[in-house]
């Protein structure tokens, strides 16, 4: 499927339909770092051949902030693993209201991850933990 098309696709109202439901299903709140104040977005957790956005399990689905969108698409190929459901996220507070940081852990890996204002990933930076 073309990009192109993909994104006509999520205009379809039977695609807001599942949306809403998702996100009321999630509380309006980031199922990773619990962000309830922020932009959310209803990812897939797999894409499945043939499959239009709303025709996917209600599991299948996950409600996360902009910042945690970020961090499952730049990393669900890395880990090979749904890092949805494996990973733990924290919001931290910022001394700078430029940026946002967000804490994540996965297994014995932690990362403080800097998102700017549109919530692009700025820097990583590794904690190492004993």
């Amino acid at each position: 499927m073309a990009k192109k098309e993909y994104s006509d696709l999520l205009k379809d109202p039977r695609w807001q339909k599942k949306r809403l439901e998702v996100m009321k299903r999630d509380n309006f709140t980031c199922q990773i770092c619990g962000d309830n104040l922020s932009t959310l977005n209803v990812h897939h957790k797999h894409y499945k051949n043939g499959l239009r956005p709303w025709e996917y399990k209600n599991d299948d689905y996950i409600t996360l902030c902009e910042c945690c969108h970020q961090f499952v698409e730049k990393n669900k190929n890395i880990y090979g693993l749904n890092v949805c459901d494996d990973i733990q996220g924290k919001s931290l507070k910022s001394k700078n209201p430029e940026f946002k940081l967000k804490l994540y852990k996965y297994i014995d890996l932690s990362q403080v991850y800097v998102f700017n204002k549109d919530n692009e990933i700025v820097k990583v930076a590794n904690i190492l933990t004993t």
